[in-house]
């Protein structure tokens, strides 16, 4: 320094950098900690730590001598003391129609020990994929006003202050128990905590929270009752869809089908009888008109999350309970489907005119409805056709000779030849299936002049295409080489050639039944007996055999017995009971009251269903004496006098029976060569009393075939199979039947209680 009057001369000023060691400069980039840097702000002194002109002094005035104290730097005082503000901000939105913002709680930290700023949003469970945690990292922020270079301070941040951080205006409505005391120390009074306002998107998802809502079940799978009531259960509905709008368009004769198992629907295009196809695959049909082409996956019952595990092998699926992402449009349920209804699907419109009885049982049951009056359909082309070839007489020429009478019919038709594409319908349904032949055999004798000559055919009926096949059986000495009658073919009916105008009449399954005469080529055959499986084939089809439809033929037996039913019945009675009447007996007996009113395929098929099952032994003891002795001679067994004492060891009382239990076990020990179910039929025989004890002198004379020399011939059996228990419990064929239950039969014609109110 030098005084400013006093010349410029060597040796008149003073240098006042004499003794000086100091020569840095100061500078106004500091870090507070080690990676953390900030700008100070603070009155720096010139180079030297020489105080500048016009700076303010750090000391503060005091008329006393103040106390010598280490002076610590402020962020060594205040570090890790930090000022804790609850706030928040407004943020508009417009992703929803119910509200246009949303709140966001967020705390805000001011660092005491250098000023610095951290803000931290809160984590909002119902602000999914928003953002949260820190949003503002830690430091210095200038005030919002443009060119400013001083800082936000402490004096900024109190409750009820708004805070605007980098465009966002932060509300400051709370504080921790620490800063409020640290203010009121510094003298800066606090308020009282304020609310936050409620934030629209929070408050609408609780509410739906609060709501109950249906459990998620995932591969719910069904009880035994529920899948056992409902499987294969369908309602079918007759519709047709009327497309004659379009260009080439046709009335469409459909069947919708509605699985109630699942709610889904199958639609068939059943116009042509012969060539059906389905237009609608088996799913949900949605109502939704609008077209949309649905995405891979979307008809999937479940949504994958994540496939786990350590190889494909072992994997393990993670799925969506939400079905976040799945089309819930409405669809089609039993409650839309009723007769008149129109169902749209994908654009096409379908008319329900009728539906099955199962349909309206299930309609009247549930909903309680009556109506199922059907609805008029428009005619289909062919319908339209044939009303016209009805109108149009058109005669068929006779039959040229070449060919069958479709080929000659295909001819006259049209003008190229095609091939005859025959029917496959009623091939596929009345084809061979499995063990199920689909044949009808008859036993058939030829008639010369009305009269049995003695040879006997086996006529076979084929259902799928109407065809016989003849084969004579071989009998001795009766000068016939038998085999092969006639070949498989159809057989027409007598004056049938194919010279007519119409289609020549062939047999069918109508014309067989036992009693009846059919010519094949002007041989007479007539029909005597059948196998057991197709009198029980014709049974179960009641429809298509009447002669074999049990409730039509006692219809006709209630019709012509009635007036004579005292002396029908009267024929039968032995004593004051009615027992058990021979066929030939019964048959003869409904021959003399319906004369020819009654066929001799209907009498057996009303003694079939009243056949009295005799109680028969399935092995006669004589029988079964000659296997035993039999089986015995061929093993080489003839040691009955060991069985004998083997018996005695076993009753010490000599009391001359043991139990049925300790005769098993000295058989087997004794290793009598029987096999076990053979044993088992010979002690049930032998068996006496409550205890079923054996008399074992009685058996051993039964087993000793020395006894019985005359059972050395017998014709060799298979004893496994005659003594099995397969074989006793197996029913006997009713192609032959015996005897006829005639009380049974009686009591279902139900004429004894008109007989006791005419009495009275």
């Amino acid at each position: 320094m030098r005084y400013p009057k006093r010349p410029l001369l060597p040796g008149s000023t003073l240098n006042s950098n004499v003794g000086q060691t100091r020569f840095h400069k100061s500078h106004h980039l500091d870090f507070v900690v080690p990676g953390v840097c900030y700008t100070s702000d603070k009155n720096l002194p010139g180079i030297g730590g020489v105080p500048l002109a016009g700076a303010e002094s750090d000391l503060e005035p005091s008329i006393y001598a103040l106390g010598e104290k280490i002076k610590l730097p402020p962020w060594l005082i205040f570090d890790k003391h930090a000022l804790t503000f609850d706030s928040y901000y407004i943020e508009p939105t417009e992703t929803s129609p119910e509200y246009n913002f949303v709140v966001h709680r967020c705390k805000i930290y001011f660092f005491l020990e250098d000023g610095s700023i951290k803000v931290v949003e809160q984590k909002n469970p119902f602000q999914d994929g928003g953002p949260s945690g820190c949003i503002i990292r830690r430091q210095r922020v200038r005030y919002p006003i443009q060119g400013s270079t001083e800082f936000y301070d402490i004096l900024d941040f109190n409750i009820g202050l708004n805070v605007e951080l980098f465009g966002k205006v932060f509300k400051l409505i709370d504080c921790d128990e620490f800063t409020r005391k640290f203010l009121n120390r510094l003298g800066i009074s606090v308020p009282d905590r304020l609310t936050a306002p409620e934030d629209p998107h929070s408050k609408l998802m609780q509410e739906k929270m609060k709501k109950p809502c249906p459990p998620v079940q995932m591969n719910k799978k069904m009880t035994l009752e529920e899948y056992l009531s409902d499987d294969n259960r369908k309602l079918n509905f007759m519709a047709y869809w009327d497309d004659r709008e379009s260009p080439n368009g046709l009335v469409h004769l459909l069947v919708i089908c509605y699985y109630l198992k699942d709610d889904t629907i199958e639609i068939k295009d059943v116009t042509d009888k012969e060539n059906i196809y389905s237009i609608y695959k088996r799913g949900k049909l949605p109502m939704d008109i609008k077209r949309k082409y649905c995405q891979l996956g979307d008809e999937e019952p479940h949504t994958v999350l994540n496939a786990l595990g350590p190889s494909i092998e072992k994997l393990r699926y993670v799925l969506d309970p939400l079905d976040i992402g799945r089309d819930h449009r409405p669809i089609y349920t039993d409650r839309d489907m009723r007769i008149g209804s129109i169902v749209s699907a994908f654009g096409r419109k379908i008319v329900i005119y009728n539906c099955d009885e199962f349909t309206k049982q299930y309609y009247r049951t549930k909903y309680g409805l009556e109506n199922f009056d059907p609805v008029e359909r428009p005619p289909t082309k062919e319908e339209e056709l044939a009303k016209l070839e009805k109108k149009i007489e058109f005669k068929i020429p006779p039959h040229n000779v070449f060919g069958d009478y479709e080929d000659s019919l295909g001819n006259c038709l049209k003008l190229h030849i095609e091939t005859i594409v025959k029917p496959y319908t009623k091939f596929l349904e009345k084809d061979k299936m499995g063990y199920d032949s689909r044949i009808l055999r008859f036993v058939a004798e030829m008639l010369v002049k009305n009269k049995a000559n003695g040879r006997y055919f086996i006529i076979s009926y084929f259902l799928k295409d109407d065809s016989f096949t003849v084969y004579e059986k071989v009998c001795a000495n009766d000068g016939f080489r038998g085999g092969v009658f006639m070949h498989q073919r159809q057989m027409l009916k007598p004056g049938e050639r194919n010279v007519k105008n119409r289609k020549p009449e062939i047999y069918t399954f109508n014309d067989l039944y036992i009693g009846n005469t059919v010519i094949f080529d002007e041989f007479h055959f007539r029909l005597i007996a059948s196998d057991d499986y197709t009198l029980r084939y014709m049974e179960t089809h009641p429809s298509e055999f009447p002669k074999s439809n049990m409730k039509l033929i006692m219809e006709k037996v209630k019709q012509t017995i009635k007036p004579i039913y005292k002396s029908f019945a009267a024929s039968f009675l032995e004593g004051q009971e009615f027992v058990p009447a021979p066929y030939k007996k019964f048959s003869d007996t409904m021959k003399a009251a319906f004369g020819e009113k009654i066929t001799e395929h209907e009498i057996l098929t009303i003694a079939r269903h009243y056949m009295y099952e005799c109680p028969t032994e399935k092995i006669s003891l004589d029988a079964l004496r000659q296997y035993t002795h039999d089986e015995l001679r061929k093993k080489l067994f003839n040691d009955f006098e060991r069985l004998r004492e083997c018996f005695y060891h076993f009753d010490p009382n000599k009391c001359g029976y043991v139990s049925k239990k300790d005769t098993y076990a000295i058989l087997r020990g004794c290793r009598l060569p029987l096999d076990v179910e053979h044993i088992r039929i010979i002690l049930e025989r032998f068996g006496k009393g409550e205890q079923c004890d054996i008399v074992y002198n009685e058996l051993i004379q039964f087993l000793n075939y020395n006894c019985d020399p005359g059972s050395k011939h017998i014709q060799p059996v298979n004893i496994s199979a005659t003594m099995s228990w397969l074989n006793e419990c197996r029913p006997q064929p009713r192609s032959k039947v015996s005897h006829i239950d005639i009380d049974k039969f009686l009591k279902d014609l139900d004429f004894e209680k008109d007989l006791a109110n005419e009495s009275k």
